[in-house]
């Protein structure tokens, strides 16, 4: 199944819009956040009703439950979520259709590099070859994703700054057939990290902007840190 990276990895979509939505994208009132994780799946709808976040409904429902996990096949793992996500769609009305989900992991590659100064059509064209030796996979075998940050000069050519993101098609894809089967439309599959960025500057009155603020993501088989500057 051929998925478009820019329906779920679109970092212009999400810092373009960052500001505007405290989701980028997404209204609170349709939308759900389902966490995919190795033990359990968490999920979790919020509203904003003026400046505060109203949470409508939150759910962490454990995966395998009387079952070793280790013992199942990859196959099994993706038909457990399957089953659990469908009976918790079924289990109540008003749960949103449309899903965000995000992915991590030794799949997924995060690169700040810099590349020749280009517009954003041209660098789309040659992506793959400019990203090529940033990747330690099969380039023909991820999704890419990219958003320049700054113009820089070195050695007196002018280049960008870009975050470059890739990831493993079978992962992307697993995801999306998770959620389809189980009744869900994903509408953005972002990368943890970025997510966790997005979530920290959409809370609090007065995020403080001039700090360098440090978040953990504690999970059960990995952690990620994430340092936000300025």
């Amino acid at each position: 199944m051929a998925i478009d990276i820019t329906k779920f990895i679109n970092l212009d979509r999400i810092i373009e819009k960052v500001q505007s939505l405290p989701i980028p994208g997404l209204s609170f009132l349709d939308t759900i956040g389902i966490d995919l994780g190795t033990t359990s799946i968490k999920i979790v709808q919020m509203k904003k009703i003026k400046d505060k976040f109203q949470l409508v409904r939150w759910s962490l429902i454990p995966l395998s439950a009387g079952t070793d996990k280790t013992d199942l096949t990859p196959e099994e793992k993706v038909a457990n979520m399957i089953d659990v996500l469908k009976t918790y769609r079924g289990s109540g009305k008003g749960i949103p259709k449309n899903a965000v989900c995000s992915i991590s992991g030794n799949s997924v590659i995060v690169r700040y590099v810099k590349f020749q100064k280009l517009t954003h059509k041209e660098l789309s064209k040659t992506i793959k070859a400019e990203a090529e030796p940033y990747i330690p996979f099969n380039i023909e075998e991820v999704f890419i994703g990219f958003h320049p940050l700054r113009d820089i000069t070195e050695e007196g050519k002018l280049k960008m700054e870009t975050v470059l993101v890739a990831a493993k098609q079978e992962l992307v894809n697993s995801r999306v057939e998770v959620l389809e089967s189980s009744g869900f439309k994903p509408v953005i599959m972002d990368v943890d990290a970025f997510a966790l960025e997005s979530v920290y500057e959409s809370i609090g009155e007065n995020p403080l902007v001039n700090e360098t603020i440090l978040i953990a993501n504690i999970g059960a088989s990995q952690t990620n840190f994430v340092i936000v500057e300025n």
